[in-house]
C-alpha cells in the first residue's frame, strides 16, 4: 500500500507511506450516506516530513495501483509530542480525510429548467457540466 498527499506545494505527490505510524496508524471508514473517512497517524522527527495542510489531496493506493481512498484534509492535523530521539524531537501528527466526495456535498448545482424532451445523455451532460465543469471526461456519454 502506498499513502501519497499533494500538499498544492508544486511538488505534486510524494510518498508518505513510510511515516505512517506502525501498528493502528491507518484507518478508512465508510458509512452510508456520507463521505468516506481516511484517519492516518503520522509520525515525524528523525525524517523530514512536510505536515500536511487543509485542502491537501491524498491519496491511498494498492500495491496493483487501485484506488483505496482519495479525498482531502479537511482540518488541521493534530500533533501530539512523543520525545526525543537521536535526531531531534519526535511527533506524531494525526491526519483526517473526507473522500472526493464531499466535493460534491459542498457545491449544489444551479436551478435550471426541467430535462423536457431531451436524452438521458443530454441531462446527465448538462447536470455533470453545470456541478463539476472539466472534471469528468464526457467523450463516453451517448445521447
Amino acid at each position: 500500500m502506498k499513502l501519497l498527499i499533494d500538499n498544492l506545494d508544486g511538488q505534486g505527490a510524494q510518498d508518505y507511506t513510510a511515516f505512517v505510524e506502525a501498528g493502528k496508524g491507518l484507518s478508512v471508514a465508510r458509512k452510508l450516506n456520507a463521505p468516506a473517512e481516511l484517519k492516518v497517524n503520522l509520525i515525524g522527527g528523525e525524517a523530514h516530513i512536510v505536515v500536511p495542510v487543509v485542502g491537501a489531496h491524498i491519496m491511498l493506493i494498492r500495491s496493483d495501483g487501485k484506488d483505496l481512498f482519495t479525498g482531502y484534509v479537511t482540518t488541521a492535523p493534530f500533533y501530539q509530542y512523543l520525545g526525543w530521539a537521536n535526531q531531534g524531537p519526535e511527533y506524531r501528527y494525526e491526519v483526517v480525510a473526507l473522500s472526493d466526495v464531499m466535493i460534491l456535498d459542498q457545491k449544489a448545482p444551479p436551478p435550471h429548467p426541467p430535462f423536457v424532451a431531451r436524452s438521458a445523455g443530454d441531462a446527465l451532460r448538462q447536470l455533470t457540466e453545470d456541478t463539476l465543469r472539466g472534471w469528468i471526461d464526457l467523450s463516453g456519454i451517448e445521447a
